[in-house]
């Protein structure tokens, strides 16, 4: 699954962004309870990068995580500044090749075994901040 994700950036302008979408397999809590899901895309590539659940949903216990790099583009959340593109992309590369951590939808610090598709964006960021 990973093996097929390419990525480097030829140009060094990036196009990594934070996006976000309504939840899925929640019906209208999805929508009207504004629970969305949050990953990195890429608008120069149209590659997406995020964490969910291999099974179930992951409310009440850690659950295993999987890597999603099917996102279309969703509705914008943050930039990532030019300076941050680049580690951004070298660390999404890297994350790849690994296992995903544990999945807990209500952990977005990553102060429990798992963490969210928030925690896992913030955790990116943190890294390549200056």
């Amino acid at each position: 699954m990973c093996g097929d994700i390419v990525f480097g950036l030829e140009d060094g302008q990036g196009g990594w962004e934070i996006d976000k979408r309504p939840l899925r397999g929640l019906g209208a809590l999805g929508n009207d309870a504004l629970l969305f899901h949050y990953y990195f895309y890429n608008t120069k590539t149209h590659q997406s990068v995020g964490i969910g659940p291999g099974k179930g949903a992951g409310l009440f216990c850690e659950r295993p995580g999987k890597w999603e790099a099917s996102e279309k583009q969703g509705t914008l959340f943050e930039t990532i500044p030019s300076s941050m593109q680049s580690c951004v992309d070298n660390t999404l590369q890297n994350d790849l090749k690994k296992k995903p951590s544990d999945y807990f939808f209500w952990d977005s610090y990553g102060s429990s075994n798992g963490t969210n598709c928030m925690g896992y964006v913030m955790s990116v960021i943190q890294r390549c901040a200056p």
